[in-house]
């Protein structure tokens, strides 16, 4: 699945058309996490990376780690 995302953002930013959708926000959560995969997926995917850089620098952009409710009081 990483090959074939991969390849559609080597030439789009964004999933589908010019501009972040619910497609892109959908996905998100897959790569969001860093957890050892056994390989460097970022340097194998590195369109999937830049898109990653780019879903963070939207405005109010908030990662899975910082809406998931942690902790004792959770």
């Amino acid at each position: 699945a990483y090959k074939v995302v991969d390849k559609q953002l080597s030439i789009t930013d964004w999933l589908l058309g010019d501009r972040p959708t619910v497609a892109d926000f959908s996905l998100a959560g897959y790569v969001f996490y860093d957890e050892d995969v056994g390989f460097d997926r970022w340097a194998m995917f590195p369109a999937i990376d830049a898109w990653r850089h780019r879903l963070m620098a939207l405005p109010g952009w908030k990662g899975p780690w910082q809406l998931m409710p942690t902790g004792p009081a959770a």
